[in-house]
């Protein structure tokens, strides 16, 4: 068993911040076996759950759900339960404190090194090593077990992004794909493509052409460093390796390195997109916002990020780019064993409670938490265009948009892979991020870049 040196979480560098990143519905993890179907039945229990037996108490949470009354997805759909559990419960008294969401990682780690954390607050896997052993948080799944059809009613592998050493220590709000290709089909018509090409070697042929037409062909927003490594080469790099690999990674026991060939050719392949123009010059230099409007404003053929992308095209895409956007998954890789439909995603950030909660305030907040995580929420998510870790009861598809319906089909499709920045520790991500910037621009080569973080691995693990 690894052992990850106690507190080394909260020493990274506070400025690291990313994307809302979490994912789908598939997995290969012993969870809850049922998939979407009617959970009439979990939907009464939640809502009984939440009112019955005169709840009271009091609990502070930390959240970065937007706050802006025109917010979409998980955002949207937490706050229509939330205002409706209080509505219901005014003997629950809930102190909200919303942290923008790339401020959030820095509130949080310097709340963990001071010890100060709210009652209930959002986190990722990759703290959990801090939280755990600094025994800040409780476990959560023996209460939520203790619950009839809590459980039962999350997705398969809901929990993993929040387990550690075995033990579930969040309480999962939704399931996405961190990457998704959004493509304006025209363009790629005109430049000779039916569609966004299906394999590695297809595209970067296309690369020259699309750049000769006039466009990027793929827009890149990375100056959070996020973006490069989390939404596109997260999962790309499972075209070279597969769960088996990252699991040795995860361990620490030698079974699998960074070295290894497979992962090298990964980084190799990954640069040569950047080396042939597939992205922008000032990729390091914008955001994913800023990303996202070259495809808006029709200088990009494309851009690549999580399907939280998708409620964002729905809202505010121009009609006449959106007439011809569609969503495809990243390419194959002739020649490596990797499949398509390797995506990474997961639960991502999930819900923690502080140690220091007991009593009537455990019992509110235990019941708050069920009731915007499970039930009606996952019918709330899915009419905003967006996925939550729980499983959803019949919905009516005339309220999906057309677009997040296209989006529901191809997810449909996926098989779910740990990503990296959750799983992994800080520190390792932390560099990688910080080296993927480098090797974009050829500043590094992908032999140094695995060894760098190799060697961050095996100086996190004891």
């Amino acid at each position: 068993m690894r052992k990850v040196k106690k507190w080394t979480t909260i020493l990274v560098a506070a400025a690291m911040t990313m994307g809302m990143m979490a994912c789908g519905t598939g997995t290969t993890s012993e969870e809850p076996k049922q998939q979407e179907t009617d959970q009439t039945e979990e939907a009464s229990v939640t809502e009984d759950a939440a009112t019955e037996g005169d709840l009271k108490g009091e609990f502070s949470i930390m959240v970065f759900h937007s706050d802006d009354p025109s917010a979409t997805d998980a955002s949207a759909a937490y706050w229509i339960m939330a205002n409706k559990f209080m509505e219901e419960n005014p003997d629950v008294i809930i102190n909200t404190e919303y942290v923008a969401h790339d401020d959030y990682e820095t509130k949080l780690k310097t709340l963990i090194a001071g010890d100060s954390l709210p009652d209930v607050f959002l986190t990722k896997g990759d703290n959990l090593p801090t939280l755990v052993e600094g025994e800040m948080i409780l476990p959560v799944l023996d209460d939520i077990k203790s619950v009839p059809g809590w459980y039962e009613s999350y997705v398969p592998g809901a929990f993993d992004d929040g387990t550690y050493e075995g033990e579930a220590y969040t309480i999962p709000f939704q399931m996405q794909a961190n990457t998704i290709v959004v493509y304006n089909e025209q363009v790629w018509k005109d430049c000779g493509y039916d569609e966004f090409p299906a394999t590695y070697q297809e595209l970067l042929e296309a690369v020259p052409k699309v750049k000769e037409a006039g466009y990027v062909p793929i827009a890149l927003g990375n100056s959070g460093q996020w973006v490069a490594e989390g939404a596109l080469f997260n999962t790309f790099a499972y075209r070279y390796v597969d769960k088996a690999w990252f699991d040795g990674i995860k361990s620490g026991d030698g079974s699998a390195k960074f070295t290894d060939p497979q992962f090298v050719q990964a980084l190799t392949d990954f640069q040569a997109l950047a080396t042939a123009g597939a992205f922008n010059d000032d990729m390091n230099s914008i955001d994913d916002s800023e990303m996202t409007a070259m495809y808006y404003n029709g200088t990009a053929a494309s851009f690549i990020n999580g399907a939280w992308a998708v409620s964002d095209i729905i809202k505010n895409c121009p009609e006449d780019i959106k007439a011809n956007t569609r969503l495809c998954l990243m390419p194959s890789v002739d020649g490596q064993s990797g499949a398509r439909e390797n995506v990474s995603g997961g639960a991502g950030w999930g819900y923690c409670l502080n140690s220091k909660l007991e009593g009537d305030n455990k019992k509110a907040a235990e019941a708050f938490l069920k009731y915007v995580t499970t039930g009606e929420y996952a019918n709330v998510c899915l009419e905003q265009g967006y996925f939550s870790a729980a499983v959803s009861s019949d919905v009516d598809d005339s309220k999906l948009d057309p677009f997040f319906k296209e989006y529901k089909e191809i997810e449909e499709t996926m098989n779910f892979m740990p990503i990296f920045n959750v799983q992994l520790p800080s520190e390792l991500i932390s560099e990688e991020w910080a080296d993927m910037q480098e090797l974009l621009i050829n500043k590094m080569t992908p032999g140094e870049m695995a060894e760098r973080m190799q060697q961050a691995i095996e100086d996190t693990y004891e």
